[in-house]
């Protein structure tokens, strides 16, 4: 009889240990989503409160004198040419009928069917746009080397001698960027004489003092270019002087070469003019002059949205808070019946896994903070 209650106390303790071990797992992983989901909250969060393009082409008045005429190039290569075309329907529903658009796109191999469907944005609104060959010019002597870009990267390098020479201003803009206010602002802007007018990139620091630069290293995905000033200076056997001469020490492609060449010549812009993804979330080992404030109020009142880093047409664990805003100017084109969002490589889960230490650290902070009293 002793025996026989032993035996099924035994059973009865071991199946109490293995539904607590199944307990214990159950709830580590209902803490594991919890806690990724307050993360995903927190991201969201960024993006409360911010002032977007209220698209103000559609309701302002149309017949009204044009007082500009606005260059814009941008380099694509056949599967970008879906995020150009993005990005030029925000910068026509964003910006009023007092100013004309030229586009010029410096074409990697854009397929004539992707050509077509970007000129049919000219159903939302009339304008220019010529496509320049970029495959006939020699790209061997560029260092090509970084994962997540290809040669296109070069293409604004070559800006001035591709454009006609009556085109003395353009401004440059990254495919992987939205326009949230009208340009003319920013267009309108007096280079006084400088090379080119950029913002600081959310590294800067770190990247000048690679480079050995004294001044703000700036990002080259939002560039307002003088283009009167790069001819002027035979742009292009500096640019293969330079890169003889520091090939080693260049990481960030073309960004390298303009900031090596033109950091003490360029024109300081506005932060509202290239809002990375970094302004949006805590930083991790990012180095840069501008102040917390200065990026608080750029982010929430964006000019310029440039998605560095996470990009709007994955589905990332970590979303940026306004990846929608590139949707929603993509129905605009006829991208938007093909378009998929398809799922962040693999190779990404260590990015990420970093974001949520430095969110759980800078909450460990917090909670800290409030938690202390001065003695």
């Amino acid at each position: 009889m002793i025996r026989y209650f032993s035996k099924k106390l035994s059973v009865f303790m071991n199946s109490l240990r293995t539904t607590r071990r199944k307990l214990e797992i159950s709830l580590t992983v209902f803490f594991c989503v919890l806690l990724f989901l307050l993360f995903r909250i927190l991201i969201y969060q960024a993006g409360f409160g911010v002032k977007l393009g209220q698209q103000i082409y559609l309701t302002a008045p149309k017949n009204v004198p044009v007082e500009r005429t606005i260059d814009i190039v941008m380099a694509s290569d056949d599967a970008y040419a879906q995020h150009s075309a993005a990005a030029i329907a925000s910068i026509l529903l964003n910006c009023d009928a007092t100013s004309n658009f030229r586009f010029h796109i410096l074409d990697g191999g854009i397929s004539e069917s992707k050509k077509e469907k970007l000129v049919k944005i000219k159903n939302v609104r009339d304008f220019e746009i010529k496509f320049y060959d970029m495959t006939k010019y020699d790209w061997s002597i560029f260092p090509n080397f970084h994962i997540h870009t290809s040669v296109a990267a070069y293409y604004r390098l070559r800006v001035a001698d591709i454009l006609p020479k009556n085109i003395s201003k353009a401004l440059y803009l990254d495919g992987d960027v939205i326009i949230e206010q009208d340009l003319k602002e920013l267009w309108d802007t007096d280079l006084s004489g400088s090379v080119l007018g950029a913002v600081e990139d959310a590294n800067g620091v770190t990247f000048g003092k690679r480079l050995g630069l004294a001044r703000r290293y700036f990002n080259s995905g939002v560039l307002l270019l003088n283009l009167d000033k790069f001819r002027q200076i035979g742009f292009i056997k500096k640019i293969e002087r330079y890169i003889k001469d520091n090939k080693r020490r260049i990481l960030y492609h073309d960004q390298d070469i303009l900031n090596g060449l033109f950091n003490k010549q360029y024109k300081e812009i506005p932060l509202k003019w290239n809002v990375n993804n970094i302004m949006y979330r805590p930083a991790i080992d990012m180095k840069h002059t501008y102040s917390d404030q200065d990026a608080r109020i750029a982010r929430q009142n964006p000019g310029i949205i440039h998605f560095t880093g996470d990009k709007p047409w994955y589905w990332g664990w970590i979303p940026h808070p306004l990846a929608d805003e590139y949707w929603k100017y993509l129905k605009y084109t006829e991208f938007s019946t093909c378009a998929e969002r398809a799922f962040v490589s693999a190779r990404t889960i260590p990015v990420y896994v970093a974001w949520i230490k430095c969110y759980f650290n800078d909450v460990v902070k917090k909670l800290k903070s409030c938690l202390s009293f001065e003695t």
